[in-house]
């Protein structure tokens, strides 16, 4: 009975961190960030007062575009006005709207 249960757990959690692995299609690359533990992501390394200090501290380390996870979540931190009118040229270049 433990082990059925033992078993059925490990399947889950090896299931779950692989469906929650992302990949990006060919040719492209993931926005950098840091590393976090598997489903939790970085849920851990945010405190719960003054988290902007630490998503300051991976602005300098990660540069103007990075991203964490937290949870089950993926955020994506712009941290420069540059990178922002980037983002809107690209958006809007994909839609067919800015050639």
């Amino acid at each position: 009975m433990f082990l059925g249960l033992a078993v059925s757990l490990v399947v889950l959690i090896v299931v779950t961190y692989i469906a929650t692995r992302r990949r990006p299609p060919n040719g492209y690359r993931l926005v950098p960030g840091p590393k976090g533990l598997p489903i939790i992501g970085n849920t851990l390394e945010v405190p719960t007062v003054h988290p902007e200090k630490k998503f300051q501290e991976w602005a300098k380390e990660f540069g103007e575009l990075y991203r964490i996870q937290l949870g089950w979540n993926e955020w994506v931190f712009v941290n420069s006005d540059y990178a922002v009118k980037v983002m809107e040229i690209s958006m809007f270049a994909d839609k067919g709207n800015i050639r």
